[in-house]
């Protein structure tokens, strides 16, 4: 939806929107917050090793190959932010049990967007689309779009969601049900958070337990908040250049301009002193 005075900006032309059908689909559910905790959620790549560890091996997630250990091999990711005309880039690298150096690059986009790219081991085929849309100040509407480059197994990502989305588009685990926490769970070390394995569920916890609006001014941030930091230099930015311009940036109404050619949503085993700026400029034919 354009809520804005006159010709609407073009859909941006990113691959989980514009792709074939058959490469993509989306789901919705509604959180009980503000927007921007939703998609601080989803920018902090730190947070994978804690809130959603899992028992090693694989996950049995929506996508064929996913695994456990590409969050829970390196507990503390060596990050690093760059600001990009849509966005933000982020990088995250650990190393692996393997020796292996992996590196993940997601991404924000402006003004309420992520993509963060799948937990398969590299070379991997998709990513995910997520836009946080406020409802009122303390509702939103998280939209969830799944994309793979060689096809989705559409009824194997539907079963995935299982019953954990209630038919008022909530999830089931909530408030109410203190988010069906099962202390015998953790004990077991089958999940750091003993809310099952379904994360989207996890980071509700996380970003509504927070407060419906979050007080920001009681924050202690630390060294793994970069990437909140940045992202929020880049909102704040947003909004400067809309009061002086009329105009928020990531908007085009020009199908030539509406091309993103820096933008890597991916994961890969990196060289041994690379690190993820100088992956993206190696891929970019600009190292």
């Amino acid at each position: 939806a354009y809520m804005g005075e006159g010709e609407p900006p073009l859909i941006p032309d990113f691959e989980f929107l514009t792709a074939a059908e058959p490469n993509r689909m989306a789901f919705r559910v509604i959180q009980d917050c503000n927007w921007l905790q939703g998609l601080e959620s989803s920018i902090d790549p730190s947070h994978t090793s804690y809130l959603h560890r899992l028992s090693p091996g694989p996950v049995g997630g929506a996508l064929e190959g996913s695994d456990a250990r590409m969050f829970s091999d390196d507990i503390r990711p060596r990050l690093a932010v760059e600001h990009t005309s849509y966005g933000c880039r982020i990088h995250a690298l650990r190393k692996m049990s393997d020796g292996n150096n992996y590196l993940r690059v997601n991404n924000y986009l402006y003004p309420n967007g992520t993509t963060p790219v799948s937990s398969e081991p590299p070379p991997v085929g998709g990513y995910q689309g997520r836009w946080y849309v406020p409802m009122d100040d303390v509702t939103h509407c998280r939209f969830e779009f799944i994309y793979h480059r060689r096809g989705l197994d559409k009824a194997r990502w539907i079963a995935s969601k299982g019953d954990e989305v209630a038919p008022d588009k909530r999830h089931v685990r909530r408030a109410s049900n203190r988010y069906l926490q099962d202390r015998d769970e953790m004990k077991r070390d089958d999940t750091f958070a003993g809310m099952g394995r379904y994360a989207p569920g996890q980071d509700a916890f996380a970003i509504e337990t927070a407060g419906a609006i979050q007080d920001r001014t009681l924050e202690h941030l630390g060294s793994t908040d970069i990437v909140i930091i940045e992202v929020r230099k880049a909102l704040l930015g947003a909004v400067r250049q809309l009061e002086e311009t009329g105009e928020a940036p990531g908007l085009s109404r020009d199908p030539v301009a509406n091309k993103f050619p820096d933008f890597i949503c991916t994961s890969a085993y990196v060289p041994e002193g690379e690190d993820g700026p100088t992956y993206c400029r190696r891929v970019l034919g600009r190292g």
